[in-house]
């Protein structure tokens, strides 16, 4: 005979659902953290709407009234709010709170002189059927404690309910008004399940993900993609660590039709170029590669006895730890002969952090007392330039 095991009611049987089954139900389409399953949701607001001022989603950001006053705005948008054994308590704010509103977000008098204060614009969800004082959900104000001015600091948030920050507002001095330079932008973000979750700006870089696989995308203004700020994709990968999913470019260093030499030294190496790369967030490689156009001034080489130039890349400083080299032979054997000195893509070890790539070149032959050059006078044929892909690891 076969056994059946009752499950809770599927959403939604006819007055069967208790509203804890329905979070956990409505649950299924957000992230889920911890060690089972409806053990832990991501609380945070929900990313959907960007406009061409606000690179980041404007969800639940907090603003200055457009008249500023002791108060600030909320534009409307949805979240998500976890409570442990509680479930997911998910909701949203139909319209824009501003000054105008039937209920206003205001701050009371500001700290006196040489005092000020933070507080935090928070949303907070009661629930009197597991023991809240009511059933509520609301925009809080948390008041902090005014401090002497540059030591303030921010409240703690109430352990009643459930919360999640949006804002902090520095309140300073006498205030009369709060303007967005008074306005810190906290919040973090939730997605829905297996989508990728837009990073605003309370999300830390070394926020963990919840599950591996899990997608998470930002704005890396340090790498810009036609001038302009670019959209990146990272994952969580099974070494708990965030990982990029496609190359980037800081750019090349490159000279063509300069109008200076750079001479070299006998025996020691001369920077040429160098190019500088910004921390991407996670670890990566380096795909590098050079050329470098030399020519001799002085007196004619003797036959048989080219000059030998070596030309390298190097991390970190002129001395660093080397990516590439390769020692240059010319061929031409008559003062002011031009050779082209190449470095084919080579891949570095894993790197984190931020580095700096360096081109550096030195002469390894002495003739007579003739100086040797890398020429960036631009000749038709020949360029110099140092170029740098970022490749995730």
């Amino acid at each position: 005979m076969a056994q059946t095991v009752p499950l809770d009611p599927a959403w939604s049987f006819q007055l069967q659902d208790s509203a804890k089954i329905s979070r956990y139900l409505l649950g299924q389409m957000f992230p889920q953290g911890g060690a089972t399953p409806n053990a832990k949701w991501r609380s945070g607001v929900i990313p959907s709407v960007g406009t061409g001022s606000n690179a980041v989603p404007i969800d639940l950001i907090v603003t200055q009234n457009t008249t500023p006053n002791l108060g600030v705005a909320l534009f409307p948008g949805g979240y998500v709010i976890d409570r442990p054994s509680q479930g997911p308590y998910i909701g949203e704010i139909e319209a824009q709170i501003n000054s105008s509103s039937a209920t206003p977000i205001t701050f009371t008098t500001a700290p006196g002189t040489g005092q000020s204060r933070i507080d935090i614009i928070a949303i907070q969800v009661l629930d009197s059927a597991i023991g809240d004082a009511s059933l509520a959900a609301q925009v809080i104000v948390v008041l902090g404690t005014a401090a002497a001015t540059g030591s303030q600091v921010p409240p703690t948030l109430p352990v009643t309910g459930a919360c999640i920050p949006l804002a902090q507002v520095l309140i300073g001095p006498n205030a009369t008004t709060i303007t967005s330079a008074n306005i810190t932008d906290v919040r973090k973000s939730t997605s829905v399940g297996r989508g990728p979750r837009f990073l605003l700006p309370g999300d830390a870089l070394s926020d963990p993900g919840f599950m591996y696989g899990e997608l998470r995308q930002r704005l890396l203004t340090t790498y810009p993609s036609n001038g302009v700020a670019d959209v990146i994709t990272e994952y969580w990968g099974f070494d708990s660590a965030w990982h990029g999913t496609k190359d980037l470019n800081p750019g090349a260093a490159a000279w063509q039709n300069g109008t200076s030499n750079t001479t070299l030294s006998n025996s020691a190496y001369t920077s040429l170029m160098a190019v500088t790369i910004p921390d991407p967030g996670y670890a990566y490689y380096l795909a590098c590669s050079a050329s470098a156009q030399f020519n001799q001034t002085g007196s004619t080489w003797t036959a048989g006895s080219p000059p030998l130039t070596n030309l390298q890349i190097t991390l970190g400083s002129l001395g660093g730890t080397v990516v590439n080299n390769n020692q240059v032979p010319a061929s031409a054997t008559f003062s002011g002969s031009t050779y082209q000195g190449l470095l084919t893509p080579k891949k570095t070890a894993r790197l984190t952090g931020a580095t700096t790539v360096i081109l550096s070149a030195e002469s390894v032959t002495v003739l007579s007392a003739n100086a040797q050059a890398a020429l960036f006078a631009g000749v038709a044929s020949g360029q110099t330039y140092l170029d740098v892909t970022v490749i995730p690891a």
